[in-house]
């Protein structure tokens, strides 16, 4: 019984962990499909053209992304987690230096 508490409870733990890292690595890819939706609803004219450059290698890095999860590849979310900050400092900076 003491064993079955032991295990379960060591269980749960090593879950959390895992659920509070995978959440915090893929925070920022999460990130930047939230602000490039925004980008398009809210800048106009040129702004709108500066937050579409991510897109240019995010599409591309999406789709090796994928390709590689259905490969079964375990490390398939690493291009992702490496661009996404940068791709959000973009956005960041379109949505800072907009017009008033």
């Amino acid at each position: 019984m003491n064993i079955q508490k032991r295990f379960s409870k060591k269980f749960l733990w090593v879950l959390c962990i895992l659920i509070v890292v995978i959440t915090n690595i893929m925070a920022p890819v999460v990130a930047y499909l939230v602000f490039q939706i925004r980008a398009f609803m809210k800048l106009r004219g040129g702004r709108r053209i500066f937050a579409a450059v991510p897109m240019l290698f995010m599409i591309p890095i999406f789709v090796i992304s994928i390709e590689a999860l259905f490969k079964g590849s375990n490390m398939w979310p690493i291009f992702l987690i490496l661009a996404s900050p940068i791709a959000c400092l973009w956005l960041w900076i379109a949505f800072k230096y907009q017009r008033a």
